[in-house]
């Protein structure tokens, strides 16, 4: 229902309401007319037969003729005003015949006063009986009293009924007028209740989702389904909503396809720029393994020109022997699925230029697209120069150990000559020269050595302190125990040794490894724990140290751990700390390897493990 046809409704019914309410008051008010005029009806009588009533008594009085012709006067007015009227409902009607019925008797009771008054009392028979006028006057005149007390009581009840009966139609009209009020009031309400729902509501709905629209957000919708103007103008609305938000869409579309091919475009520039500028050799084929990519770095790496090679199969690019075996390899990884993988992991992959000359490559393979559209894209690398450069560094690192080999046998070769001429020259010169102070002081004289006793005391401490100076010196050059007795009474030896000096409790765990090993070995192994017991006593702070000797078939492991403080064994080696990497040279001198195990307040353990037998080096 449109708003216009919801209006003419609304209309059509308030004048509706008004008609009928209008014709109700109409009939009231006439009804008010009428009980008004019955009452002025009621009044006038009540009042006339009032001034009958008085005329009537002045009659009465003084016989005059003057209050004769009032009453006649009175009489015909009352006559006159009883004959103009008629009342509705039989009981009014009836009232009205007897106020008649009664007037009429009131006639003809004056009528006979009138007489008697004028024939003094006589009746035609003979003179007049003072008594009996006297009774008939009193009949006559209580008659005409009486019936016209029931005139006026009958006035006065229609007077009553009259003014009740406006009484009840003003209470009526009151009622039909406050009834009007409301219904207006409520047809107006009722209007404005319709016209906000029908027209402000949906209108204030209309404005929040414009406003949303014109913020930008082309998926909202009104909402309004209602069938009159504003509906049908808010479901059009939301059509060229729709319309637009598709139109919109659409756009974005074309602008997104538009920014994906200019993205292509410059990635498809920045891939040839990137492509063309790194300096490894980029090759991509089809699944028939046909060359479709070649760039620059491929170019200056085969000596071929891309014009040349593309559409070619990739097995120009190797040698012969190596063709089949790629092939399948390239099926089996495309077949896989795999996004990327590292080739020639397990041997040398090679490459062969235009001129015939191969070279070894670095190569790792993706793949993307799918098939038959799928591409393999390989990433080389001449390696010609690194595997010379390692070669280089492996020669170089074999003359540095075998020139660390030999410093060491040098140092061990000295360092036995130094103690075996400490032991030969220095220890025997000292030996004698007790001997000889031991033979002065049994020659001199009694009164002599009294007074030479305290330097000969001097000499004897002083010789006997050297000579245990000078042994030291050759149980760090080089431990007697270690030629004769073998690696693990050395290591005993210098653990009392160390433990006498240092006061930290040194423990050897272990057996001598049979057969025995070679002196290289023992060497080095004793020379490591030698230099390691020495870092836990200067720098490791530590309160006890153990070494363990184990030896199976497959070597010999040599462990020295202390309680110290420890350090990060992962970070590097300051500068100046050279033990470590003495201890790690000395180790891998002979074949064997070293192994450092610490951490802040854990302690350190140093692991050096080597063969049982020496390897053989080039003279």
């Amino acid at each position: 229902m449109n708003i216009r046809t919801q209006y003419y409704l609304g209309a059509g019914l308030s004048v509706a309401i008004v008609l009928v309410i209008g014709a109700m008051l109409v009939a009231a008010s006439q009804r008010l007319d009428r009980a008004v005029e019955r009452s002025s009806f009621a009044t006038g009588i009540a009042a006339g037969m009032g001034e009958l009533r008085f005329v009537t008594i002045e009659y009465m009085l003084h016989h005059h003729e003057r209050p004769r012709v009032q009453w006649q006067q009175r009489h015909e007015g009352l006559t006159r005003l009883l004959a103009t009227d008629t009342f509705e409902g039989s009981d009014l009607q009836k009232i009205l015949e007897e106020l008649r019925q009664r007037h009429e008797e009131m006639q003809d009771a004056f009528t006979q006063l009138t007489r008697h008054y004028a024939s003094g009392g006589k009746d035609g028979s003979g003179p007049a009986d003072p008594a009996l006028m006297r009774d008939q006057e009193s009949r006559l005149v209580g008659q005409l009293l009486t019936t016209s007390q029931e005139i006026l009581t009958m006035s006065l009840r229609l007077l009553r009924r009259s003014e009740s009966e406006i009484t009840a139609m003003q209470r009526r009209m009151s009622l039909l007028l406050a009834l009007t009020g409301a219904s207006m009031l409520l047809v107006v309400l009722a209007n404005v209740v319709l016209a906000n729902r029908s027209i402000l509501n949906p209108i204030r709905r209309l404005q929040h989702a414009i406003a949303i629209i014109g913020s930008g957000d082309l998926s909202q919708r009104s909402g309004i389904t209602s069938a009159n103007e504003i509906g049908a103008l808010s479901q059009a609305f939301d059509r060229m909503t729709e319309r637009l938000q598709e139109a919109r869409a659409t756009l974005e579309a074309e602008q997104r396809r538009a920014g994906r091919q200019e993205a292509t475009r410059e990635g498809e520039e920045r891939y040839r720029g990137i492509l063309e500028s790194v300096m490894e050799g980029i090759i991509t084929v089809d699944e028939r393994q046909r060359i479709v990519v070649f760039n620059r770095g491929a170019e200056r790496m085969f000596r071929w020109p891309a014009a040349n090679i593309l559409g070619q199969p990739l097995g120009v690019l190797l040698p012969e022997r190596f063709r089949d075996r790629h092939d399948e390899y390239l099926r089996h990884f495309a077949a896989t699925g795999a996004t990327g993988r590292t080739m020639g992991q397990y041997q040398l992959i090679y490459g062969l230029r235009q001129d015939g000359v191969e070279f070894p490559v670095e190569a790792s393979i993706s793949q993307s697209g799918q098939s038959p559209n799928k591409l393999l894209t390989v990433i080389l690398r001449d390696i010609t120069e690194r595997l010379r450069a390692e070669e280089a560094l492996r020669r170089h690192s074999a003359q540095l150990r075998d020139l660390s080999r030999r410093l060491v046998e040098t140092e061990e070769s000295e360092r036995r000559r130094l103690a075996r001429e400490l032991h030969d020259r220095i220890g025997q010169n000292i030996s004698t020269l007790n001997l000889n102070l031991q033979m002065l002081r049994g020659e001199l004289p009694a009164e002599v050595q009294t007074q030479a006793k305290g330097r000969l005391d001097d000499c004897e401490s002083l010789l006997h302190y050297t000579g245990q100076l000078v042994r030291d010196i050759m149980n760090d050059l080089r431990p007697p125990g270690l030629d004769e007795l073998g690696l693990l009474t050395a290591l005993h030896e210098y653990a009392r040794y160390v433990t006498k000096r240092s006061r930290v409790p040194v423990t050897v765990k272990g057996i001598e490894p049979t057969p025995r090993l070679p002196l290289a070995i023992e060497t080095t192994l004793f020379r490591v724990a030698q230099e390691a017991l020495g870092n836990a006593v200067k720098h490791a702070q530590a309160s006890e140290v153990v070494v363990t000797l184990e030896a199976d078939n497959g070597g010999v492991t040599l462990t020295v751990a202390d309680n110290g403080r420890g350090f990060d064994s992962s970070a590097p080696l300051p500068l100046g700390h050279l033990g470590i990497i003495g201890m790690r040279e000395r180790a891998e001198a002979v074949g064997g390897r070293l192994q450092v195990e610490s951490a802040p307040r854990a302690g350190t353990r140093v692991i050096v493990a080597a063969p049982r037998a020496a390897p053989a080096h080039p003279a």
